[in-house]
């Protein structure tokens, strides 16, 4: 479901509903909550590894530049819970990872 969707309601809502197809009673809501941020993180994770592997130098400043120019606020509201629990933020974020994009 992480694949096809990366807003955590979609993601929380198809969990809740597999969980009561396969009458499987549902933890409590912090522990969903967690499942879904670990699930979304990683699949962050996974797009960013592959982004890294097939991106050369140059694409990768030219879309760190549109980054920084258009989304440079969204960036700390878009870390989830677990992300900052944890420390694994975004490679191309420049508000928590700056020493990265030198």
């Amino acid at each position: 479901m992480v694949r096809i969707s990366a807003k955590p309601i979609f993601v929380f809502q198809a969990l809740v509903q597999y969980l009561e197809t396969h009458r499987v009673l549902a933890p409590g809501y912090s522990f969903l909550q967690d499942v879904v941020s670990r699930a979304l993180g990683k699949e962050r994770g996974r797009l960013r590894s592959l982004l890294d592997a097939r991106l050369d130098e140059a694409t990768r400043k030219m879309l760190d530049k549109l980054y920084l120019e258009r989304d440079a606020g969204y960036a700390v509201t878009a870390l989830t819970e677990w992300e900052l629990k944890t420390g694994t933020y975004c490679a191309y974020c420049p508000s928590c990872c700056k020493d990265d994009l030198s």
